[in-house]
């Protein structure tokens, strides 16, 4: 049986609208019949964004999180990449 390959993304951001700061950017990918990973996790944080989004809803949602995911996601430690570097990596 042939492979059925997936990539699985997901996104930290500060808006839910269009527009949104994009915070961070995870990703994975692997075969969805045999449980391989091919694409191993990786999370990338994002330079700020000049005109991007944040909205007052999004904002009450991340007051709620715990601190230390709050923390992780809006003021990372370690290396953050541009919007294009993000693009070219995935």
């Amino acid at each position: 049986m042939s492979a059925v390959l997936a990539l699985m993304f997901d996104t930290e951001t500060g808006s839910s609208m269009p527009n949104a700061l994009v915070l961070q950017v995870g990703f994975c990918g692997g075969d969805l019949l045999t449980g391989e990973i091919t694409v191993p996790a990786t999370r990338m944080f994002v330079t700020r964004q000049p005109h991007a989004g944040i909205s007052e809803s999004t904002l009450a949602w991340w007051a709620e999180q715990d601190p230390e995911l709050r923390r992780s996601v809006w003021h990372p430690s370690g290396a953050v990449y541009t919007p294009t570097e993000v693009r070219q990596t995935i």
